[in-house]
């Protein structure tokens, strides 16, 4: 069977976008700090300079934190094809929790139907939360973009990580971008 996304599962039906039947996670927010090695570069040919990710205050700083939040919580969990949970999980189901859990936002579980949502941005007009496939290999992966040239994702070799999209082999395998409707940054600090 061929599949089209990263998750050949749908263990939970679609539903409409932006959804607030999810229980948003409580948490406070203190800045993060990654070790020098948090920065993925599947062909080892970029080198990391900063040990820390920075992201400009003139976007929303609700949506930043929430994303840095959800990633110092899930850095590390591996990659499982179908997985949904902290003992593994694939591209589109940690987009899915990310954007359920932290945005009250129910997004379809899987890549092929994730890149259908939103609208086409190009990639000069990236903003945070912004949604970023690429086309892999037989599976399109996606990840969501958190500004200065960053992405959060689950990659298939470090499992849940910040890249650099400027990385050769993302800047190769870069497919598209797509907007979604956001909640608000009151809305995103009230869900907090």
């Amino acid at each position: 069977m061929m599949s089209t996304g990263c998750a050949m599962m749908s263990p939970q039906p679609d539903a409409p976008l932006a959804s607030t039947k999810a229980t948003p996670l409580t948490l406070k927010h203190a800045p993060v700090s990654l070790p020098d090695n948090s920065l993925e570069s599947p062909a080892n040919t970029v080198q990391q300079t900063e040990s820390t990710v920075s992201l400009p205050a003139n976007l929303p700083d609700e949506l930043k934190k929430v994303l840095l939040a959800q990633h110092k919580e899930w850095q590390g969990t591996r990659y499982r094809l179908g997985g949904m949970s902290r003992k593994g999980v694939d591209c589109s189901g940690f987009v899915y929790l990310t954007f359920q859990e932290r945005l009250g936002m129910t997004l379809p579980r899987n890549t092929s139907k994730q890149v259908r949502e939103g609208r086409d941005i190009a990639k000069k007009d990236l903003q945070v939360g912004d949604l970023v496939f690429f086309r892999t290999g037989r599976n399109n992966h996606v990840g969501i973009y958190m500004d200065n040239g960053q992405f959060l994702h689950a990659s298939t070799r470090a499992g849940v990580k910040i890249s650099r999209l400027g990385d050769s082999y993302w800047t190769r395998t870069y497919w598209k971008a797509k907007r979604l409707d956001l909640p608000s940054a009151q809305q995103v600090a009230k869900l907090q």
